[in-house]
């Protein structure tokens, strides 16, 4: 060990990857270990002392279940609208569109170019109480008093599957481009169904795409907090209560709900990954690529 280090050159390279290490190595230990540990010490520190105190009068009370329950319903939730979203797009863009087709594939992508809670101020606007659409509506339909509620898991569910649809559109999009297209013709030729293509040929390609982009969508679709926080109403979920936890100084309380939403996001992504391995599936790196007929 000793030789090693007595041998080692001192050039511009050596220098560069130690100090790219090091950077690293802080950002993992300062920005990520450290943090964490400071949230479970406070989460199971009571009256100076380390105990679940906390942690089950949090779980004893029944409103705290709730937001629990609601934060993992929304999860779902936004995997349910954003999957089909997302996936029908890249079907279409696929299968379907041809002409400026670069123009909608920006277009589709745009919401990621885009903050959050001005996504969620233009939906307010346009589609809340006094929004244009809604009011475009009243004035089209005057019998209808109050059209629909842009509120509550509804209203959170919408915004979601518009600003977060794209990690299934180009995930899907992309791996569809591996996806055999003379396995399709073969198949559509012995007479299957365009479901049964679908399901046997094309969806055991994309399904590592799918699982990653649930994986993403259900870990931003608990840590949201714009649409949650504006137009939630009454349907709490944990985002919003840690920020609210902090507000009022109740640092063991934020504590306990960081973990309890980082258990969930974690437990969920090792189940996916579990069922995912079970769909390894090689993509021919010789695949036919597909071509929208105009007729």
């Amino acid at each position: 060990m000793i030789e090693r280090i007595k041998n080692y050159k001192c050039t511009i390279k050596n220098i560069l990857s130690f100090i790219l290490y090091s950077i690293l190595f802080w950002l993992l230990i300062g920005y990520i270990v450290l943090p964490i540990c400071n949230t479970f010490i406070q989460a199971f520190q009571s009256e100076g002392a380390y105990s679940f105190d906390v942690f089950k009068e949090y779980i004893s009370n029944s409103n705290n279940i709730r937001v629990v329950s609601n934060t993992f319903i929304l999860g779902l939730g936004s995997i349910i609208v954003c999957s089909v979203m997302g996936i029908a797009l890249a079907l279409y863009m696929t299968f379907i569109c041809d002409k400026y087709k670069k123009l909608i594939h920006i277009l589709l992508l745009s919401p990621m170019m885009i903050p959050g809670v001005i996504l969620v101020i233009a939906c307010i606007q346009l589609y809340g109480e006094t929004g244009i659409v809604t009011k475009a509506i009243e004035m089209l339909f005057p019998f209808i008093k109050i059209p629909y509620s842009f509120s509550g898991l509804k209203g959170i569910l919408f915004v979601v599957a518009y600003t977060q649809y794209v990690y299934f559109y180009l995930n899907v999009y992309v791996a569809l481009k591996y996806v055999d297209y003379s396995t399709v013709e073969a198949a559509r030729g012995m007479g299957a169904s365009k479901i049964r293509v679908f399901f046997d040929v094309i969806w055991p390609v994309i399904t590592p795409a799918v699982i990653t982009s649930t994986i993403v969508t259900f870990a931003s679709g608990i840590s949201s907090f714009s649409a949650p926080n504006l137009i939630g109403g009454g349907f709490k979920v944990l985002s919003t209560q840690i920020v609210r936890s902090k507000a009022n100084n109740y640092m063991d309380i934020a504590s306990v709900q960081v973990i309890i939403l980082l258990l969930m996001g974690i437990s969920f992504m090792m189940l996916l990954q579990y069922y995912g391995k079970k769909y390894g599936v090689v993509a021919s790196l010789k695949a036919q690529s597909f071509k929208v007929n105009n007729r």
